[in-house]
């Protein structure tokens, strides 16, 4: 008959005890990162009225400016109501060049959309994203600002996609568009497509996917390695990392859907940026009565401040001049108001 080891029976016990452990860290991890893919946010501590520059920008573009995008030797101005697509200016908004005109010319363009003024990685060029042709172009000042094309995005024509944002390795990812809500992405190394899942719960939104896909925006932080989308009649918005993985959903809590004047659920979130360590929203109040909000989150979805910014629609966070651009589309010539970007500490 074998003796009995008391040191091998404490040797079991313990390992027992450590698959134990180890398995308890793992279904407490699991629990914690589920917990935190799905974060609803509601209540901002800090408040913060902007201090308005008192520069009349808007008096050196006597156009109706629909976007802007700061790029490294000034911004792009998407306009509306006018031949020109674009308008280069300096960091003082003096116009420098008129480019991307409407046409079907060397330069010229049907429409364009999505990525313009984001970084392509490319020679320091930003780019433009023609949805009409599926191309995507490249410029800046040193090219005189004449368009080259960079790639074709044609396979992704089917999506009908309009806005686009370029990844560090080269791949394209863009939202889906004739009212279909989704993402897709597009490797031209290989010529592969992957759809990435969609995030949130379509029927509980209660809003039709067409209505959604409209006011879809996406953009993309590289420091952070997140693509952020958000679909403006749904006050979730959806962080994904760069393989597609969802890594947490964001919702307002506090959200209350307002009918525009034909009974229509109007946009909850109209505009979106990320920069290095805060996320962005604009939430949409009633139109015309000047109670548009800027909400600004952290990446893990904690409240960090809300900003009025009164009838703005649109906005960008230059961070290089310590800008916070609003355009309110109510307002006379080209409706940019010009803020000192808050400090959020």
């Amino acid at each position: 008959m074998k003796a009995f080891n008391s040191s091998n029976s404490r040797t079991s016990r313990k390992g027992v005890r450590l698959v134990g452990l180890l398995l308890s860290v793992i279904l407490l991890w699991s629990c914690v990162h589920e917990k935190k893919r799905d974060v609803y946010f509601s209540s901002f501590e800090k408040e913060i009225v902007p201090e308005r520059l008192p520069v009349g920008f808007s008096d050196t573009i006597p156009l109706i400016v629909g976007s802007v995008a700061p790029v490294e030797d000034g911004y792009w101005c998407y306009l509306y109501e006018n031949e020109n697509c674009l308008l280069a200016t300096d960091k003082d908004f003096v116009p420098k060049a008129y480019f991307a005109r409407r046409g079907a010319g060397p330069g010229e363009v049907s429409n364009i959309s999505g990525a313009y003024g984001d970084n392509l990685w490319d020679n320091g060029m930003y780019s433009v994203f023609e949805p009409s042709s599926g191309n995507v172009y490249g410029t800046n000042a040193a090219n005189n600002y004449n368009l080259k094309k960079v790639v074709s995005l044609e396979p992704l024509r089917k999506y009908a996609v309009w806005k686009v944002v370029k990844l560090k390795d080269g791949r394209y990812v863009a939202v889906k568009g004739d009212n279909t809500c989704g993402v897709v992405e597009y490797d031209p190394s290989d010529g592969s497509i992957k759809e990435w899942p969609l995030g949130f719960d379509l029927e509980k939104a209660g809003v039709t996917e067409g209505k959604m896909s409209m006011f879809s925006v996406i953009q993309y932080n590289p420091k952070q390695g997140i693509i952020a989308v958000i679909y403006g009649n749904n006050p979730t918005m959806i962080l994904y990392d760069e393989n597609g993985n969802i890594v947490r959903t964001l919702t307002y809590s506090d959200y209350k859907p307002v009918e525009d004047a034909s009974g229509n659920i109007a946009r909850c979130y109209s505009s979106m940026r990320l920069t290095d360590d805060h996320i962005w929203l604009l939430l949409a109040g009633e139109m015309g009565k000047g109670n548009n909000t800027l909400m600004v989150l952290d990446y893990d979805g904690n409240p960090v401040a809300r900003i009025p910014v009164g009838n703005a629609m649109k906005f960008c966070v230059d961070s290089a001049t310590g800008r916070l651009i609003a355009i309110d589309y109510t307002a006379s010539e080209s409706g940019l108001v010009v803020y000192d970007l808050p400090d959020l500490d």
